[in-house]
This record gives C-alpha cells, structure tokens and sequence, in this order.
C-alpha cells in the first residue's frame, strides 16, 4: 500500500503525541487517622488497650490489634504506600500489618507485619530479637536502628510481589517473594495478597504511639519499582556503627514526660543523625557507608 506525504505526517503527529503524553498522576495520599478519634478502627480485643493522646493512637495495655475499616480503598489494599511517625518507649514491642483482616482475638492469622521494636527485654520466656523494620519471619533486622523516646518514620510499600521497608528515609529490607514457595514454608509463611492494615499493642508493659498514618494506593499494573537494590549489604555495613549519641537522648524519665507533645515529635536531633548519616554516606564508598561512632 502506497502512503501519501500527508498520511505519513499524521502518523508521525500520532507516535509525537503519544510519546509526549503525560504519565498518569500518582494518587494522592490519603490519612488513614484524623488525629482525633478512632473513626475507621476496630480492636480485635480489649479495646482498652487504643485511645487517641495528643494527636496519636496510643498503644498501650493487654493484647489487641487495631483493624483499619475505614472507607479508604474500601480498606482493602494490595499495592500501596504506607507512611507511619512512630514513637515508642523503652523496652515496647508492637507492629503494623498489612495484607490482614480483623480477627476476633488473638495474633492475626492473616498478613505480614513491619516490626516495631527497639528495646524490649524477655518477654516471659522469649526474648524477641527481630528488631523495628524487620519484615517479620521474612527478612529480619537483628539491630536497633531507631531509638526509643523519639520518633522515626517507618514507610512500607508494596508492588506486585516486593516488599520495601524504609526506616527515617533509609532503605532497610528489600523482599522479593519467591516464585514457588519451599513446602517447608506451607505452614508458617503467606503469600502477598490483599487485605487491611492494623496496629499492634503486644502486651500490658509496650506503650507504642503512633500518629501521621497516611496510604498511597499503587495501581494493580504497579510493577515491582525497578531493579533489586543492595540493601541487605547497605544495612550490614550501617550496622556496625553506632547512632551518635544527642542530648536530645538523655533526658530523664521525669523531664521527658514533662516536656511538650510538640517537643517530642519536632524531633530535631533526628533530622540532623538523619542528614549527616546522608552526607557522609553520600561521600564513601557505596560498599560501606560512613558513620560517625559515638563517643562512648
């Protein structure tokens, strides 16, 4: 077939346009807690244990899990983007979930959960090594990372079958679920799915609080964000190093509790363990970033 001058260039102007369309805007982030209320959750258990103080959910009391069931993405989300402030105190275990569903009692039986632990001692006659950011049974972190008495962002996001953690900017866990699951795994390990998120009070002496809980739905199509990145090898290498100590740190019990809500989250000395861990690594070699050690 023999194609005019003039059909040729509207082709042309067809392949332009499209090459020189837009991509299609990101969603918007949508919070998940206003801040005031527990509007859109639901305790498995001891409902005691939740209460909104000072703009957060507090966590604290007997076992129960708080269900999202809110009207965002009919509380069902397969690939997202979940941003959460944390702040935890000392000796605290809790968790966010996500890919589960409420339960009536108990540990959930569906979905996976971000760990939040810094410090907690033996808990009966376990002791809980999995630390805050591990991707709980899956890819697990055995060093404190985040500091109790201060908040830290934990952000989660999920593509397809990859799962990314990162702790205050920084990228902890990267997993990949296999293909086909080991048999061995029928029993103990699921699959990514679908499903709601929740918060974790563990037990009566985990005070945990949480505030600033917004999602990021991802389309189905998402992809799995890219190539893999190096970050088993990034967090081995930071682990070594200790966070440089901040008088920010050292406040007593008493004048921690008696300081301003505000005050505790600003978080300054955060922002700047944050900003110089990003400038030195950003100087070293990318095989072992550099840390400042603390004095002690």
């Amino acid at each position: 077939m023999t194609r005019t001058p003039a059909a040729v260039s509207f082709i042309c102007l067809l392949l332009v346009a499209a090459c020189s369309a837009p991509p299609a805007p990101e969603a918007e982030w949508m919070p998940l807690f206003d801040g005031k209320t527990l509007q859109g959750w639901t305790p498995s258990e001891n409902p005691e244990s939740f209460r909104v103080e000072d703009g957060a959910i507090a966590c604290d009391g007997p076992r129960s899990h708080l269900f999202y069931v809110g009207e965002v993405e009919g509380a069902d989300f397969r690939n997202f983007e979940l941003s959460a402030e944390v702040l935890t105190r000392p000796g605290a275990n809790s968790g966010i979930y996500f890919h589960s569903a409420l339960d009536e009692g108990g540990w959930p039986s569906q979905g996976f959960e971000v760990q939040v632990n810094n410090s907690q001692e033996p808990h009966g006659d376990y002791l809980e090594l999995k630390k805050t950011s591990s991707l709980y049974g899956y890819r697990n972190v055995y060093k404190t990372l985040a500091p109790d008495d201060e908040c830290f962002e934990v952000r989660t996001e999920v593509r397809g079958k990859r799962v990314r953690v990162w702790l205050d900017g920084t990228l902890v866990v990267d997993y990949r679920e296999p293909e086909t699951l080991p048999e061995s795994w029928a029993e103990s390990y699921q699959t990514l799915g679908s499903g709601t998120f929740a918060l974790q009070c563990h037990d009566p002496g985990s005070k945990v609080f949480y505030r600033n809980l917004r999602v990021r739905a991802l389309p189905d199509d998402a992809g799995d964000g890219g190539p893999g990145t190096a970050a088993d090898e990034r967090l081995s290498a930071c682990s070594s190093w200790q966070r440089p100590t901040s008088p920010w740190s050292t406040f007593t019990s008493t004048s921690r509790e008696a300081s301003s809500w505000s005050r505790r989250w600003s978080c300054p000395s955060s922002r700047a363990w944050r900003s110089a861990w990003r400038s030195t690594a950003a100087r070293a070699s990318p095989s072992r970033p550099t840390m400042v050690p603390s004095s002690s």
